[in-house]
Order: structure tokens, then C-alpha cells, then sequence
């Protein structure tokens, strides 16, 4: 799909010269027929790309929505924050700092995902909590929202991964939206 999405933007930066530009000449029969067919051939393979991509999102954004449902202990409301040491250590070697305007972290956990060790943060936001997990081998192509279990999940693309968050219906997307963006340009 990386390939794909690649191939289709470089098209996309061919130049077109202006239509006054343009030669005057009188296409065969048979090109206006062939380029009605490559449009439509292109048109459906984007089409199929943005399914497909979607799909996979949205069955990503499932299981970030499992992981959190799966750990209820990670979404205690009053729960104290652990010691900076802490969340330091789970995210040692991950190139990523937590903005101090992002709100404060009520829970660090180094969590199995899909097989792999990962960050599991818990942001404590004007709105409530917001569950974080850093996910470095996992790719979308755009921004992808989910609502399951009572929760919402939000996916960010970040440069080297995806940036997963998960709330409850109390939580705005504008806000999952603003902890994942903030740490999406650090991942």
C-alpha cells in the first residue's frame, strides 16, 4: 500500500502544461477510448486502495479499542501518576517526549501489541483520560476514527508509525485528536 500511495503522489506532481500550451492536433478514434479506459482503471484502483486502506484501519482501531478494554486497570480515574523515572523507561528508545501541555500521565506500561513491546500512556485531560499507544511497526495513511465498547479510537499517521488513542464518549475527538497530534510528530 506505502508503494502505492508513493506511485500515485508522484503521478500526481506530473506538470501539466496550460491548454494554450498545448499543440493543436486531432487525437485518433481509439486514444479518447484508451484514456476513458486508464482513468477508469485508475479511478478503480484508488477506489480499492482507500477500501482496503480503511479496512485495515478500522480493524487496527479494533484492537487498540480491545487492548484498553482488556486493561481496565489502566483507566482508574483517580489513580496517581507514576514517577517520571517510569514513564521515562517506557519510553526509552522510542524518540518521543510527552509535551507538558498535553496534560499529565497517570499511567505508563510497556504493553505486548501484535506480537511486539510498545508504550501504553494514560493522559489526564481536561475531559477526562485518554489512553496513548505508540505503535512504530504499524502504518495508516490518514487518520482513522472508530467507536466500539463505549469507546472511541482515534489513529494518527505519524512519521515513523502510528499514534493510537482510545476514550470514553466523554472525550472529544477534537481532543484525542490534539494528544495524538502532539505526539505524532515526535514518534
Amino acid at each position: 500500500m506505502l508503494r502505492m500511495q508513493s506511485v500515485l503522489q508522484r503521478a500526481l506532481r506530473i506538470p501539466v502544461p496550460e491548454p494554450a500550451a498545448l499543440p493543436a492536433r486531432r487525437a485518433s478514434p481509439g486514444v479518447g477510448r484508451l484514456g476513458i479506459a486508464a482513468v477508469v482503471a485508475l479511478v478503480a484502483v484508488a477506489a480499492a486502495w482507500v477500501v482496503h486502506g480503511q479496512r485495515l484501519g478500522r480493524s487496527l482501531a479494533r484492537d487498540v479499542i480491545a487492548h484498553v478494554t482488556d486493561e481496565p486497570e489502566s483507566l482508574i480515574p483517580n489513580r496517581a501518576p507514576p514517577p517520571a523515572a517510569t514513564v521515562a523507561a517506557v519510553l526509552a528508545g522510542r524518540r518521543v517526549a510527552v509535551p507538558e501541555s498535553l496534560g499529565e500521565v497517570v499511567y505508563a506500561r510497556t504493553c505486548v501489541f501484535h506480537g511486539r513491546q510498545i508504550p501504553h500512556l494514560v493522559v489526564r485531560t481536561a475531559e477526562g483520560l485518554v489512553s496513548v499507544l505508540i505503535l512504530p511497526d504499524e502504518h495508516v495513511a490518514w487518520s482513522i476514527g472508530l467507536a466500539e465498547r463505549g469507546l472511541g479510537a482515534r489513529l494518527i499517521p505519524a512519521p515513523r508509525g502510528v499514534v493510537a488513542v482510545a476514550a470514553d464518549s466523554g472525550v472529544t475527538e477534537a481532543t484525542k485528536a490534539g494528544v495524538a497530534a502532539a505526539l505524532a510528530t515526535e514518534v
